[in-house]
């Protein structure tokens, strides 16, 4: 998966994209089922199953912002961050609509973070993520097919 780094006077943010996670309950999680496990499941109103689509497309990536403060490290749970994605080639630009605290099955709330499955088509990408007055801006992220995927074709 793609790792990138941004910083803000506030924060420290890790930007990730990476292959779709399914969405499984805390309960599926402590069974050993993997995936991304919402914080709160009241916000998962209006959602797809599984959030496998991004505006009627199939998704092909999740992208994922884990935030902490700038000078302590710790991790912060208590924003909506706005993540809004611009693909450079049309300057097409879009908000993000689902965006949720989610953590890693595997990993536990030590994993938290905030993310969507999505639809990226290959290409480059600027991804700004902005939490309250602060804004992180990701610049030239490429996004290509994973290698699994292709193996499917």
């Amino acid at each position: 998966p793609t790792m990138l780094v941004g910083r803000t006077p506030h924060y420290t943010l890790n930007l990730s994209i990476g292959p779709v996670q399914p969405t499984v309950s805390a309960m599926d999680a402590s069974h050993g089922m993997t995936g991304e496990v919402a914080v709160n499941p009241d916000t998962m109103m209006g959602h797809d199953s599984g959030m496998m689509s991004d505006q009627g497309m199939a998704a092909n990536h999740y992208l994922t912002v884990h935030i902490a403060q700038a000078d302590s490290g710790s991790v912060v749970m208590d924003v909506t961050p706005t993540i809004r994605i611009v693909e450079k080639a049309s300057g097409e630009s879009r908000d993000l609509p689902q965006v949720m605290g989610m953590y890693g099955a595997s990993m536990g709330m030590s994993d938290f973070n905030y993310g969507q499955n999505v639809s990226l088509p290959d290409g480059t990408y600027q991804v700004k993520v902005l939490v309250g007055p602060d804004t992180a801006e990701f610049r030239d992220v490429m996004v290509a097919a994973s290698p699994m995927m292709m193996a499917d074709h």
